[in-house]
C-alpha cells in the first residue's frame, strides 16, 4: 500500500480513488501497460492488478487486444461510473479530470500508432 503524507506530516493509507480507478488512469496514460508495470506504479501485487483488469474487462470498461507480443488496452470512456452517487458521469470525465495535458497527448499519440 502506498502511504501519502498529509498536511499534518502524518501518513494515511486512504485515497479518494479506488485501486480500479488507479489502474484505469494508468491504462489511459499508457494503453500498452502490462500487469508488472501497473503493479509497480500502483503498489499493488500482480494478482490484484490482474483481477482488476479482469473486472474492468468483464464490465466493458476496457477491451484488451493482443498485437504481437504486446497487449493494447482500449477504454470505453462513455461507460458510466458504477456507484449510484456518480452513475450519471462517464468514466471519460473522471479520466479527463485526473490526467495532465501531457498524459492526454501521450495517450492520443499511442492510439494513432
Amino acid at each position: 500500500m502506498i502511504h501519502q503524507p498529509t498536511t499534518s506530516g502524518m501518513t494515511t493509507s486512504w485515497t479518494f480513488l479506488t485501486d480500479h480507478a488507479h489502474v484505469l488512469v494508468l491504462l489511459a496514460r499508457d494503453p500498452r501497460s502490462d500487469v508488472p508495470g501497473l503493479a509497480d506504479q500502483t503498489g499493488l501485487d500482480r494478482a490484484t492488478v490482474a483481477a482488476i483488469l479482469r473486472d474492468l474487462e468483464a464490465e466493458g470498461y476496457v477491451r484488451r487486444t493482443h498485437r504481437g507480443s504486446a497487449t493494447y488496452t482500449t477504454i470505453d470512456r462513455a461507460r458510466t461510473l458504477r456507484h449510484p452517487v456518480e452513475r450519471h458521469h462517464p468514466v471519460g470525465r473522471l479520466l479527463n479530470a485526473v490526467q495532465s495535458p501531457a498524459d492526454v497527448l501521450r495517450s492520443r499519440l499511442s492510439e494513432s500508432s
